[in-house]
């Protein structure tokens, strides 16, 4: 019985082999199938990295280059000469030079700070300025250098989206100093256009280098105004603003640029009531920021003005806030 025990467990093994091979293959197969998955997959991870260095065609300026110590935002202005998209959020750290080291700066407090989460779109040729509020890390700036620091995913390479996790994160800085007084920079760069800033309300406008020296006004209601009845509603202490083209006079009328100023806390608050829910029809807006909302009144304008078709292609292009 032993020796026919023995001749029978040789003819199992010698069965078995070639299925035991056949699994070694199997699993020799599998594991380079599962090595050229891993390669792909880092090839993949790689993409959605947190890049080290800055990404050349993108900058962040400050307004001024020295500001005082009771300073309490800094604005910063984007430019991209990048072919590609980024977006960046309203996120940033204060970091004060000491030494060779950029040092964070804080308040001492158990109080967490949060931003809200926008995305913020900036494509090629693009200029998008951005409102850092220091005073959250700090009431009072010291003497010294300072820097913005934050940072913006790329959207695309070539013109084609990295796709969802997989956007290449890279870091940005803005440069400034704390110093006895003001110092503004010039950023516009351009020859033929220059950049009115108002820093009341909240917004820019990019003009044609004849616009300069431009009167701003402030103006009370127009009662004329067919949209005046609906503006009332939405606030009823909403009032006017009016840029003007330094060479206009009654022989030569240029276009003025003009907004209807609404507060946005007084519009979101109305506009549904206003309109018995039917948003739609809302006067058309050109721009809103977080105090306001400006209001296109076709009242205003005129197509037999002098450079009325500039002005209306001012409104959908040059319009920005700050």
């Amino acid at each position: 019985m032993t020796k026919y025990k023995m001749i029978l467990i040789i003819l199992v093994l010698i069965l078995l082999l070639p299925i035991g091979i056949f699994a070694v293959n199997i699993m020799s197969k599998n594991t380079e199938a599962n090595e050229v998955t891993i390669t792909d997959s880092e090839e993949e991870i790689i993409c959605n990295t947190d890049e080290s260095k800055p990404l050349e065609g993108i900058e962040m300026i400050t307004e001024f280059e020295v500001y005082t110590q009771d300073t309490k935002e800094v604005k910063a202005k984007w430019f991209s000469t990048l072919n590609d998209e980024i977006m960046y959020g309203n996120h940033f750290s204060l970091e004060k030079k000491v030494g060779d080291q950029w040092v964070i700066v804080r308040k001492e407090t158990d109080v967490m700070i949060a931003f809200t989460d926008i995305g913020y779109i900036l494509g090629h040729g693009d200029e998008q300025w951005q409102t850092f509020r220091t005073s959250v890390y700090t009431e009072t700036l010291e003497i010294g250098q300072y820097r913005i620091a934050t940072d913006f995913h790329r959207e695309t390479l070539n013109g084609v989206d990295y796709g969802a996790g997989n956007y290449p994160r890279y870091p940005i800085y803005a440069y400034f100093e704390v110093g006895q007084e003001n110092v503004k920079r010039e950023l516009n760069k351009s020859k033929t256009e220059f950049e009115y800033l108002n820093d009341s309300y909240g917004y820019s406008i990019v003009f044609p280098v004849e616009w300069k020296g431009l009167v701003f006004t402030v103006e009370d209601q127009d009662t004329k105004s067919p949209l005046h009845d609906m503006l009332t509603k939405l606030d009823q202490d909403y009032f006017i603003v009016r840029h003007r083209h330094p060479n206009r006079t009654a022989e030569t009328p240029y276009q003025d640029t003009v907004f209807a100023m609404v507060r946005s806390e007084e519009w979101n608050k109305n506009a549904n009531d206003v309109t018995s829910g039917h948003l739609d029809l809302l006067p058309q807006t050109v721009l809103s920021n977080f105090e306001y909302i400006m209001v296109h009144d076709p009242y205003h304008y005129s197509s037999k003005n002098q450079g009325y078709d500039e002005v209306m292609d001012i409104l959908k292009h040059n319009l920005k806030t700050y």
